[in-house]
């Protein structure tokens, strides 16, 4: 069953467990598991068993053996400890810290409830299942068999439902990545997995770049050498050999040095994106193997250029080629470093439209204000029969705006309920809807607002039982136009899959946003209940004027209401942040990673332009000695860079706009690419470029010309 909070009872005390979960006596066929105590066989048969990791059964039984003792949890019956287990890996997505048998549900709700084909019972959608396949299995000869494993099971049911449904089978290595099912365990992104993937490639080819630059320049002052080793008897193969031996070494150094930065790397990432990371990871086969690829690869990528370079000459033109290869050598450069520009250029460009892109999810009007609510939850049968007597007691405290209550947190709606609703001609449709069943000042207590129509009226006993409020997204589903009110809903089905409830609409609320702005907003359908039953939520907006004296006052309410149980609340503006906690932390890794590529770019940066300064020493002091000022030798120095930077520019841009266009086209409201971020990016850029090549130039222009020309 999919996670949901629950309380163990703990000497006297009411402690909430997040990861137990229901799972069938099947459950250690399909999962593996070390048992320390306990039979997989058996440990979930029965009903009223529990299964605890080892960690959940020393905080709850320290210094001694838990198993075949009893454990409390609120709200069910005593539960009897069948089994010890080692705690789940850290990198599963399936993660619980106890398992309670399936067969404790069956027993609680009725073997004939629990397993009905009735679609009022068989049709509450909360379960996952999980198939181990034979291993010669083919997925595909399964799915060829549904067809009848749907009509023998499922088909009178979704029959009466007058609906279809399909199977869909996700292989298990894909849910944490590519699962979207409502409920699901926490689940990775594809995309950003790909983003820094390629980012991290980037930079490393930054780094490789910056390293050509050094060993080509460095390889004109090796010239002699080579010659010397080539007049020996050297091929050009052994000259190649000793270059890339030496990249080897250099790159084994660096692999050591990286090795022993993982820990504060882990310690950076962690404090940022808030992941543990496993260090035992780095021995992974499949790791080891992805690494020493890589190693391979950069260190024949980075050497074999100068190794091309030095052995392909001839000895006898050693001392011509040494100026021929300057100006070669200058040429290469500058083509690396225009790449090393357009990767920066492509990262701070990229990080501005990441970060616009956050602030106008984190800022837009979701369509009712969310400050000063809390939001309590209630998952206890217990607390049930006493939420709307807690609720009345709330309203009249004074500090208190406002309260209601719901069936469900406003960002973690996901029921969805077959309506019946009126058709523009007329006619009726039934679909699938999503539906929020509220109590009275739900509205006024969410800050929602009226488009057109009332609000649910205490006054009013018809709108217990025959109204409902949809959003403008449910009435321009169904065409309704400017002509909404009144139409008619219809809800809920009897024995004999006929409606009970006959409702009309009687208010229409504006959009607002509850989930993601991923997605679009769906219809829903507001619906009035009285029941404590269904209600598992209450949303309290309280007094800004002192808001820890009102959530005192509510906690004091709630405590005399339900003494055995702690106080679960949360802030409903924290919750809407959380719904954007991935971007926050992408662009938080993002931009760190942006500052590293700019650093690693401005050592090529100041390698090339310490090489041009050199490199042009002597042209430099002539053109002093015949009058040119410091400010002429600067602008000859900037046309060279202002060159390379606008074919970084025209490089990078197009590639840009074109995969962060594939990123915003992910969010139904967002940002579009906009050219003042372009022109942004390019002051930028200058601001990280031209100090480099100005301290460089005015080195050479301010040198003393007599002193440079006195070695010719």
């Amino acid at each position: 069953q999919f996670p949901m909070d629950l309380f163990v009872t703990h000497n006297r005390e009411q402690i909430r467990e997040r990861e137990i979960l229901y799972a069938d006596s099947t459950f250690f066929d399909v999962f593996s598991a070390q048992f320390i105590s306990g039979n997989p066989d058996f440990a979930l048969t029965e009903p009223n068993s529990i299964v605890l990791t080892q960690s959940l059964a020393d905080k709850y039984f320290p210094d001694e053996n838990p198993y075949g003792k009893d454990f409390h949890i609120s709200g069910l019956p005593t539960l009897k400890v069948t089994g010890i287990i080692e705690d789940v890996p850290s990198n599963t997505h399936l993660r619980y810290s106890g398992l309670i048998s399936m067969s404790t549900l069956a027993m609680i709700h009725g073997p004939d409830e629990f397993n009905s084909f009735h679609p009022m019972h068989f049709w509450s959608l909360s379960y996952y299942s999980f198939l181990l396949l034979h291993e010669n299995a083919d997925i595909v000869e399964i799915e060829e068999g549904l067809p009848g494993f749907y009509e023998k099971y499922l088909s009178q049911s979704m029959g009466d439902l007058q609906g279809e449904m399909e199977i869909e089978f996700t292989p298990l290595g894909e849910i944490y990545l590519s699962s979207h099912a409502d409920y699901d365990f926490a689940s990775g992104n594809t995309r950003y997995l790909y983003i820094f993937l390629l980012v991290g490639t980037l930079i490393m080819l930054i780094a490789v770049l910056n390293y050509i630059n050094l060993a080509t320049a460095m390889a004109r002052r090796r010239l002699k050498e080579a010659a010397l080793k080539k007049v020996l008897g050297a091929n050009n193969f052994q000259l190649s050999a000793q270059f890339i031996v030496e990249s080897l070494a250099l790159v084994l150094f660096s692999v050591i040095l990286a090795l022993g930065l993982l820990p504060v790397v882990f310690q950076l990432i962690k404090s940022i994106a808030h992941v543990e990371l496993n260090p035992l990871m780095v021995f992974d086969t499949g790791f080891l193997l992805y690494f020493a690829t890589v190693l391979v690869f950069v260190a024949l990528f980075s050497a074999g250029y100068p190794a091309y370079v030095v052995s392909r000459f001839n000895p006898a033109e050693t001392f011509t080629m040494e100026k021929r290869g300057a100006r070669r050598s200058f040429l290469s450069r500058k083509v690396l470093v225009t790449a090393q520009l357009a990767i920066s250029v492509g990262m701070i460009l990229s990080s501005l439209l990441i970060s616009q892109q956050v602030r106008y999810m984190v800022n837009k009007d979701p369509g009712f204000d969310p400050t000063n609510i809390i939001q309590l939850s209630f998952w206890q049968n217990q607390q049930h029969t006493r939420t709307i007597s807690f609720l009345n007691e709330i309203n009249n405290l004074p500090e208190v705006k406002h309260a209601a209550a719901s069936h469900e947190g406003l960002t973690t709606s996901h029921i969805k309920m077959i309506l019946q609703a009126e058709r523009a001609d007329g006619g009726r449709s039934e679909r699938l809807f999503r539906v929020m069943f509220v109590t009275h000042e739900f509205i006024s207590t969410m800050g929602l607002d009226l488009s057109v129509g009332r609000d649910f009226e205490r006054s009013n006993r018809e709108d217990n039982h025959f109204a409902a409020i949809v959003n403008e997204s449910f009435v321009r589903e169904m065409g309704w136009g400017d002509d909404p009110l009144g139409k008619k809903i219809d809800w809920g089905y009897d024995e004999n899959m006929m409606p009970t409830n006959f409702g009309e609409v009687i208010g229409v609320l504006k959009d607002f946003h509850y989930k993601s702005l991923h997605t679009p907003i769906e219809p829903m359908v507001f619906i009035l209940i009285d029941s404590d039953e269904m209600l598992r939520t209450i949303k309290i907006r309280y007094s800004a004027e002192n808001p820890q004296y009102a959530l005192n006052a509510i906690r004091s309410v709630y405590s005399d209401v339900f003494p055995e149980l702690p106080m679960d609340y949360r802030f409903i503006e924290w919750e809407m942040e959380q719904l954007y906690i991935n971007e926050k932390i992408a662009l938080r890794l993002f931009m760190l990673l942006t500052f590293i590529a700019i650093g690693l770019s401005l050592i090529g940066i100041i390698g090339l332009s310490s090489f041009v300064a050199k490199q042009s020493e002597k042209e430099i002091a002539i053109r002093k000695v015949f009058g040119a000022s410091v400010d002429a030798i600067l602008f000859r120095l900037y046309k060279e860079y202002i060159a390379l930077y606008l074919l970084a520019l025209i490089v990078a841009i197009p590639l840009v706009w074109y995969f962060m266009d594939q990123w915003l086209a992910t969010f139904h409201y967002g940002i579009s690419f906009n050219w003042l971020n372009v022109l942004l990016t390019a002051i930028l850029s200058i601001l990280f470029v031209m100090p480099v090549v100005t301290w460089h130039g005015l080195r050479a222009s301010m040198s003393n010309p007599a002193k440079v020309l006195y070695a010719e």
